[in-house]
Order: structure tokens, then sequence, then C-alpha cells
């Protein structure tokens, strides 16, 4: 869980200042610590939007709606209940 907080961090930066994706594949290591420099900038990265788009939900709905939903969307790839699973495919059975 710890991982999945600078994952989504990296994915706001990827919104203002994007690279490419493959670039990085394998560059987050496993984070182990809550006490990480890294989780915790990403922590307070994180917090810092989801407590503006809870505030901006008085002032401007539009704005509000944008920001949680950008983490709801997100929530089904999280890996937030974490499985064995790296790469998961479906099958489709077609007639």
């Amino acid at each position: 869980m710890l991982t999945v907080v600078r994952v989504h961090a990296w994915y706001l930066k990827q919104l203002v200042f994007p690279t490419p994706i493959a670039q990085y594949l394998g560059a987050f290591e496993i984070s182990e610590s809550a006490f990480d420099w890294r989780f915790l900038v990403s922590l307070v990265i994180v917090c810092r939007y989801l407590c503006y788009g809870f505030l901006q939900l008085n002032r401007d709905k539009l704005m509000a709606f944008a920001i949680i939903s950008y983490f709801v969307f997100l929530l089904p790839v999280s890996q937030l209940i974490p499985h064995h699973e790296l790469l998961a495919t479906t099958t489709c059975i077609c007639r």
C-alpha cells in the first residue's frame, strides 16, 4: 500500500509533465517503511490533492468532480488489496 501512494503521486506528475511510460518499467522499488522520504512526499502530494478536491465541493463542483473522480476511477487498478498476479489476462470466447 505504501508503493501505491507513490504511484498515484507519479500519475499526478504525469498529468503535468508527461514522459514516456516505457522508460519507467521496473522503476518503482517496493516501499517497505512509512518513514521513507519518497513515500512521505508522495503522501503529502496525494493528500493535498484529495483535500483540495473535497474543499472544492462547495465552491466549484466541476473541479471537485474532476479531482475526486480521478482517484475513484484509479481505485480498481490500484492494487490496494495486493494479489500475486503480475499480469492478469482475460479470455474471450467468440462465436
